[in-house]
């Protein structure tokens, strides 16, 4: 349902979702959306082909992240969907509490995926697997290394990502990340450049 509000927020942009469109308890249907003049797109996270197709909406200037909150999922999301975003746009990872306590009990999040509360539309269900934790372990080896470690990307998306990603925002808000991609960008003050730009 947050998207609706974002479609009240940026009301002359377009608006785009990405969803499996699985869960019963789910009270917001796609119909009502399009009506909303919110364009719908079915797909899973941690699908590419997916993920690819999306993109193929794009180019986006912002990017929100508020899906699995898997680290598998993200990893796979930022890889694939950074391409598609514009040249100094801003790609948010969000409810990062949410993505370390799932990463901790992958069982648990893949048992859920053949429970009741998935409606079986899904004939092909995607299980989590391992992977670093965005924030914790990507972003500190990035900036220790100039290196993205992932065990899911392939090392043209490892590279894509060092290559285009000039500031990573960890500060302003604790259970957020915000990506910056090369482009023309400005920030309101040098000190802050310093402080958090790769």
């Amino acid at each position: 349902a947050s998207v609706k509000a974002w479609r009240e927020y940026f009301i002359n942009g377009d608006v785009f979702m990405f969803d499996p469109f699985f869960i019963k308890s789910q009270t917001v249907t796609e119909e009502e959306l399009q009506n909303l003049n919110i364009t719908t797109i079915r797909g899973n996270q941690l699908s590419r082909e997916d993920l690819e197709r999306a993109a193929t909406h794009g180019p986006f200037d912002i990017i929100i992240d508020d899906a699995s909150h898997n680290n598998d999922g993200v990893m796979l999301s930022l890889a694939v969907l950074l391409k598609s975003l514009s040249p100094g746009g801003v790609y948010i990872v969000e409810d990062l509490s949410c993505v370390m306590d799932r990463g901790k009990r992958l069982g648990d999040v893949n048992a859920w995926l053949d429970g009741d509360d998935v409606d079986g539309s899904i004939t092909d269900i995607i299980y989590h697997q391992p992977e670093h934790n965005i924030k914790t372990e990507c972003i500190n080896h990035l900036r220790e290394t100039g290196k993205w470690i992932s065990m899911l990307l392939t090392e043209e998306e490892k590279q894509y990502i060092e290559q285009n990603l000039i500031y990573i925002d960890v500060e302003a808000h604790h259970n957020m990340l915000l990506f910056y991609k090369r482009g023309n960008i400005t920030f309101d003050s040098p000190e802050t450049v310093k402080n958090l730009s790769l």
